[in-house]
């Protein structure tokens, strides 16, 4: 009995110590999950409580392979900064990328989180797993010599042998029965880096099926996800690591080994051949460089992030070309076009292929081979990360999936867009600096360069070769897909057709259609319409005339002129294509004969290298600093105005033209041609064979292949005192800063010039870049000013609802203010009527590209104009950008009125909304050629009206007014603030001006119905007769 109440006593206790430890325990429980939620030092930043309170929701999305795709879920739903566990915050800011991974001086570097990369049972750290920054500098230092665009090219054999036998396997296997295009990558990646880590490959293309060691890699990603959520839970831990197969602990184990054995083979056999081992054995020191342990293990990795990563990308590269044939054509066509014969196809050539570039690099936005970040530790009591002070010990990332999916970073974030990495203006706001795929900073990925040219490299071979079809069962690949620390991806079906060449078989590889319509003509030769051409010209209404041609043709058709055959465009996809996505497919043709005698080889005669050249000489010319000199023209902008009568109806456009001569040689050479004051005979006779040897070039441009029937002895003379002008004037520059032995004061006394004195002291090569320039910036701020001048006297009620807008935000007459930035950003009506005017009146209204291979273009053909067409190598390609901008299907049935109010998206009187026109709107070309210094004419017409605002109102509320002040204010960099700028010029005259009458002797035609001077740019032939009070 006794015993019996013993045992009965003890099982009581039992329950009710049980009992008391599962209250406690709960206790407990609830007391971390209320401190983490709101007492923790975290408990400020925004995210779901259940995060914040355990990492139990973050670990079940790990282990359901949806991790990446939840935090991105919780970026759009909370913004840039999340909190993804108790400790953890995941941002997506460009900024927070910086922060986390860069090195910054005076600052601690942010170390991995030891939990997350431990060091392997061997006790010997890899690259990867390596936490002290002096051993990674070490391990990084000696590995960089592998990794050096030397080493690429000499490796270039043996990732090409592979690459040779991809495309050999696959010719054996293109047929109906679809392939599974991620084994052929994995084999191939695999096999590569195989052959340059261990200096042999894994026999995976050879034997068509994966190496044991390659399987073995496959299955392990999921366990290592799972050991890795283990770590986090060191209580556990041991219990946890039970339910982790004994099996796969143990072909791990064997599987490193194996690695390990064959990376001391290849150690221990010297060889010349240019694998990894040969650079690291070669420059490995025993005091600075690595161990034979520590080359194992790094080696393990590379096997790894070399391989299955590039793989991953180009599996990713061919199913979203395949779910986007638009896209797909687009980079076909650039392939099949760039290169004669497969030979030509090598890790240099494709570096050509700007479109594929896009391509991939989408496809690492939208699909990151490896979509985790790294995640790292706050060090310290803590630091500032994008903007938000976070406390020390926090475990800080950027989860590259979520960051890349992130709307505050991309437009459209979800949408594979190439584009986005070219030049297209709806992308402009994107933030680029988000995009990490590579990682940054001292641990960025050391491979980056062997991977872009795996990359490009197999992809350009295999569509070189196939036309690819994706098969039903792969409709949904990367939607389904899992990831688990690497994607775990599911076989991708694609039918492979070998490619047929010569011109029929690639018209039809591109689905190519004859041209929906010709041009039409009467006369043989078309001669009729040369004709009416030249009557038209002669009578100023050359453009009304082509306007009339493209309203009775579809957007795109061909035409046959003296038996020229070419195809003239006003179709936006067209124009892009030229412009931008097959950028390399076409060039400027007979410009270099026709602009040669005046012009040399500068940007706007040149092309492919030297063009690119040029560009990279010119560019830092037009960066902020470059701006200042407008500053200084406020001298021609005083001699301007003094030409100017009060109370009299004159003609603003000569003085706008003399005026731009003067600011434009200043810029350019430190000193102006004095066209609106008294000039010297030297300058006068430039200025005079300049405009002379202008219009003639005009003229020869307009005959294209027989532009040498205008030319003649008058030309050839103003051409040479042109020549000889410049070429003083560079001389001059050249002593002078001899002289100052130095390069700031020549720079600062002869402008652009001196900049450039700095890069090359080659005459001819100055004097053609100068004259480049000066042609183009001459003209179009002249032109602006005429027509937006014209256009508001003859639209009074535009004027007045532009003068009640300026009113309202910063008054006009007496009681104005000077307008801010801020200001001008309220002016919503003010960028409507400037886009206005550059849509009626382009600064270039007409142009032309030249073929120079065989290609395609995107529509035109067909019965319904929408199927691709065929271009030969030498036809050109003219896109009117006059006649574009006054289609009626873009703009509206009113389409060539004068309504800036057609640019409000909310005016619901507009049949069309202009928000996402695109191309269909390129007043400035588009593409990587298009202006250099668009934000820099803006500045001009700002100088102009600021100064007539001070002659004429002399202050502003009794204060006199700083010219240099504002100007500095109005400084931006980026191209989206031409507008504006140009906003401030518009601004400035509608405060000083209370009136502007039109000449009643001279009235303002309708849009359109004016007569046009058509040189290399849009000017009036009828002037600009107005009076101003």
């Amino acid at each position: 009995m006794e015993l019996n109440m013993s045992l009965g006593g003890m099982v009581r206790l039992f329950v009710e110590l049980t009992f008391v430890a599962g209250v406690a325990t709960a206790v407990y429980l609830v007391g971390v999950v209320i401190y983490n939620i709101y007492l923790h030092p975290l408990s400020s930043f925004p995210g779901p409580k259940s995060f914040a309170a355990s990492r139990i929701p973050s670990v079940r999305n790990i282990l359901k392979g949806r991790l990446p795709h939840k935090v991105s879920e919780l970026h759009e739903q909370y913004g840039e900064v999340v909190r993804t566990a108790p400790d953890e915050l995941a941002f997506s800011s460009p900024q927070a990328f910086q922060d986390i991974y860069s090195k910054h001086q005076g600052r601690p570097s942010f170390p991995k989180d030891p939990v997350q990369y431990v060091t392997p049972p061997s006790g010997v750290a890899s690259i990867l797993s390596v936490q002290s920054d002096a051993d990674h500098s070490r391990y990084r230092r000696l590995l960089s010599h592998a990794f050096s665009e030397k080493a690429l090219r000499e490796q270039e054999p043996i990732i090409k042998k592979y690459v040779d036998l991809l495309i050999k396997r696959l010719h054996e296997n293109a047929g109906e029965k679809p392939l599974d295009m991620v084994s052929w990558y994995n084999f191939t990646t695999f096999d590569i880096i195989g052959d340059l880590t261990l200096g042999e490959a894994f026999g995976c293309l050879n034997d068509t099926k994966y190496h044991p060691w390659v399987s073995y890699v496959f299955k392990s990603f999921k366990a290592a996800a799972y050991v890795g959520t283990t770590r986090r839970f060191p209580l556990f831990a041991g219990l946890l690591s039970h339910l982790i197969p004994k099996k796969l602990m143990q072909q791990r184990k064997t599987q490193i080994e194996l690695m390990k054995g064959k990376v001391f083979a290849r150690l221990d056999s010297p060889t010349d051949r240019k694998d990894f081992m040969t650079y690291v054995v070669r420059h490995n020191d025993k005091e600075t460089g690595m161990s034979r342990e520590e080359i194992a293990a790094t080696f393990y990795i590379l096997l790894l992030a070399g391989s299955e990563t590039t793989a991953t990308l180009l599996s990713a590269a061919t199913y979203y070309l395949l779910k986007n044939p638009t896209i797909m054509e687009k980079l076909v066509n650039e392939i099949r076009t760039q290169f004669k014969n497969e030979d030509e196809i090598d890790i240099v050539s494709v570096n050509k292929l700007r479109y594929q570039l896009a391509v991939l690099d989408e496809t690492m936005r939208i699909f990151p081979p490896a979509p985790f970040g790294s995640p790292r530790v706050v060090p310290g009591a803590g630091q500032w990360i994008g903007g938000y002070w976070v406390p020390g010990g926090t475990n800080v990332s950027c989860v590259l999936y979520a960051s890349h999916h992130a709307s505050l970073n991309f437009k459209n974030s979800d949408k594979f867009a190439p584009e986005r990495w070219l030049d297209d203006p709806e992308y402009a706001g994107d933030a680029k600096a988000a995009f990490q795929p590579f990682s940054l900073g001292p641990r960025n990925c050391v491979g980056r360069n062997l991977a872009y040219a795996e990359m490009r490299l197999i992809l350009a071979r295999t569509l070189w070769n196939f036309d690819m079809q994706l098969a039903e069962e792969s409709s949904g690949w990367a939607e389904s897909m899992k990831i688990y620390l690497l994607w775990e991806k599911t076989p991708l079906y694609v039918r492979l057709k070998p490619v047929a060449r010569g011109e029929k078989a690639f018209a039809e590889s591109n689905k190519c259609a004859p041209l929906l319509a010709r041009l039409e003509y009467k006369w043989p030769l078309a001669l009729d319409l040369l004709i009416q051409a030249f009557k038209c010209g002669r009578e100023s209404r050359i453009l009304r005339f082509l306007v009339d041609i493209v309203q009775r043709h579809p957007p795109t058709f061909e035409q046959k002129l003296l038996g020229q055959t070419g195809i003239d465009t006003v179709e936006p996809r067209v124009i892009e294509a030229v412009l931008s996505s097959q950028f390399t497919s076409f060039g400027l043709g007979d410009r270099q004969n026709v602009f040669g005698a005046l012009l040399g080889n500068g940007i706007f005669t040149q092309d492919g290298p030297a063009w690119k050249h040029s560009r990279d000489l010119l560019r830092p010319l037009f960066l902020s600093n470059r701006v200042d000199h407008f500053i200084q023209i406020q001298e021609h902008v005083e001699a301007l105005i003094s030409n100017i009568p009060s109370h009299t109806y004159i003609d603003f456009q000569p003085l706008f033209f003399r005026f731009t001569l003067d600011t434009t040689t200043f810029l350019l050479f430190g000193r102006s041609m004095n066209a609106l004051g008294t000039q010297n005979q030297d300058s006068k006779e430039f200025a005079e064979s300049f405009r002379g040897a202008q219009e003639t070039l005009a003229q020869r441009g307009r005959l294209g292949p027989l532009y040498w029937l205008i030319g003649g002895k008058k030309f050839r003379k103003d051409c040479r005192t042109v020549h000889e002008f410049v070429d003083g004037t560079i001389r001059e520059a050249m002593v002078a800063r001899a002289a100052l032995g130095g390069d700031e004061k020549a720079e600062r006394d002869f402008g652009f010039l001196g900049a450039l004195l700095k890069d090359t002291q080659d005459v001819k090569v100055l004097r053609d870049q100068m004259l480049n320039m000066l042609l183009a910036g001459r003209d179009t701020t002249a032109c602006c000013l005429t027509w937006t001048m014209r256009l508001l006297v003859k639209h009074q009620h535009v004027l007045a609802k532009l003068r009640k807008e300026i009113d309202e935000v910063v008054g006009t007459g007496a009681n104005s203010r000077q307008p801010s930035r801020v200001d001008l950003k309220k002016m919503i009506y003010l960028s409507y009527v400037l886009k206005e005017v550059l849509r009626l009146y382009p600064s270039v209204p007409i142009n032309s590209r030249s073929s120079t291979r065989m290609t395609t273009l995107p529509s035109g053909g067909g019965p319904s104009g929408t199927a691709p067409i065929l271009v030969r190598k030498g036809e050109a390609v003219g896109y009117c950008i006059y006649a574009m901008h006054r289609r009626r299907d873009l703009y509206g049935e009113d389409a060539e009125q004068f309504r800036p109010e057609r640019w409000d998206a909310g005016d619901e009187s507009n049949t069309i909304n202009l928000k996402n026109i695109g191309w269909g709107y390129l007043p400035f070309n588009g593409g990587p050629r298009v202006c250099l210094g668009r934000k820099f004419y803006f500045l001009c017409l700002v100088a102009f009206l600021f100064s007539s605002q001070r002659v004429f109102c002399g202050s502003m509320n009794g204060e006199r007014v700083c010219e240099e002040k504002i100007f500095a204010n109005m400084i931006v960099l980026t191209e989206e603030f031409a507008l504006l700028e140009a906003s401030y010029l518009i601004v400035r005259l509608l405060q000083t001006f209370s009136t502007f009458e039109c000449d009643p002797t001279r009235p303002i035609a309708e849009v359109g119905q004016e007569r046009q001077d058509v040189t290399l740019v849009l000017a009036s032939a009828d002037g600009c007769h107005i009076r101003v009070s």
